[in-house]
C-alpha cells in the first residue's frame, strides 16, 4: 500500500508504480468501483478480461451449428 492525498477537487493522484503497472498514461480512461467499503480502480481491459474468464464456464465446447448441422446429414443419409 502506498498512501495518497485527495485534493480539494476530490483527485486522488495514482501512484507512479500503479500507473506503470497497469500501462496507465495521461488521458487513460478506468473504471471505479465501490466494494465491500473498498475503492477499486481497474483498466477496461482487465474488466473485460475478469468477464470473458467469468463467461468461460457457460462456453459450449460443441458448435451448436455443427451439432445441427450433422444430425441433418444423418437424417438424410437415414432417408
Amino acid at each position: 500500500m502506498i498512501a495518497a492525498k485527495m485534493d480539494r477537487a476530490g483527485r486522488i493522484l495514482l501512484p507512479q508504480p500503479f500507473r506503470s503497472e497497469l500501462g496507465l498514461g495521461e488521458g487513460s480512461e478506468v473504471l471505479v468501483s465501490l466494494e465491500n467499503g473498498e475503492l477499486r480502480i481497474t483498466t477496461r481491459l482487465a474488466a473485460l478480461q475478469k468477464a470473458q474468464a467469468a463467461m468461460e464456464s457457460y462456453k459450449c465446447s460443441d458448435s451448436i451449428v455443427d451439432s445441427f448441422l450433422a444430425d441433418r446429414r444423418e437424417e438424410e443419409l437415414r432417408g
